[in-house]
C-alpha cells in the first residue's frame, strides 16, 4: 500500500504562540524571565514575543534584556546600587525556549520599598541602559535620593520606611540620630 501525504506550511515560517511552557512554568509574552545564556547563566529579560519556528522545528522566545549594574563596567554605578537592581534596555535576542530558567518579578523602586518578601527571583529597576552609548537613562546623579545623609536609595542598606511621608531613612543613620522616629514627619518607624 502506498499512502501520499500532502502537508500544508503557512507561507510564513513562524507562528506566533500566545504562550508556552519552559521549565514547567507557562510563560507569555510581558513575562519577565531568568535565562541560561553562554555568557551568563543568570541572565534576565522581557519576553517580547513567543514563536514556533517551522523551518527549525524550534519554540523561539524573543527577549529583551535586562542588564546588572556589573555589565555597565563603571565603578560608580556598580557601587550605587542594588544587587538587586537590573537596567531595561532595547536589546533584544531570539533564544531557545531551552534556556529559559523560570519566571522573575521585576518591580519599580518604589514597589521594591513597600515590599515585605524579598526572594531569590525579585528584582528592580529604575533606569535604562543604552549599551551603545554606554549611558543610564535617567543619569546616576538624577537618582531619587533621601534619608538624613541624603545618599541614592540602595535597598541593600538596612533601611526603615515611613509610611506616612514615604521617606527611606537608613538604620545606621537614626541610630546616628539617637531615634527611631522619622525626621521629616515624627512617625514612630
Amino acid at each position: 500500500m502506498n499512502l501520499k501525504m500532502h502537508l500544508e506550511l503557512p507561507e510564513t515560517k513562524i507562528v506566533q504562540l500566545e504562550k508556552a511552557y519552559a521549565q514547567n512554568t507557562e510563560i507569555k509574552p510581558s513575562d519577565d524571565v531568568s535565562i541560561n545564556e553562554s555568557t551568563d547563566p543568570e541572565s534576565l529579560g522581557h519576553i517580547k514575543s513567543i514563536y514556533f519556528d517551522y523551518s527549525t522545528g524550534k519554540i523561539m522566545i524573543n527577549i529583551q534584556w535586562y542588564y546588572k549594574p556589573k555589565d555597565t563596567k563603571i565603578t560608580q554605578i556598580i557601587n550605587s546600587c542594588s544587587k538587586k537592581e537590573i537596567f531595561s534596555s532595547d536589546n533584544t535576542m531570539d533564544v531557545e525556549i531551552e534556556t529559559i530558567n523560570g519566571k522573575v518579578k521585576v518591580h519599580t523602586l518604589d514597589q521594591i520599598l513597600k515590599l515585605k518578601e524579598n526572594g531569590e527571583d525579585i528584582y528592580f529597576s529604575r533606569a535604562k541602559w543604552d549599551d551603545r552609548e554606554r549611558l543610564l537613562e535617567p543619569a546616576l546623579k538624577q537618582w531619587k535620593t533621601d534619608c538624613i545623609c541624603n545618599a541614592i536609595i540602595n535597598p541593600d542598606i538596612p533601611f526603615k520606611y515611613c509610611k506616612v511621608c514615604e521617606r527611606v531613612l537608613h538604620i545606621q543613620c537614626l541610630d546616628g540620630l539617637g531615634s527611631h522616629q522619622c525626621p521629616g514627619c515624627g512617625q514612630d518607624l
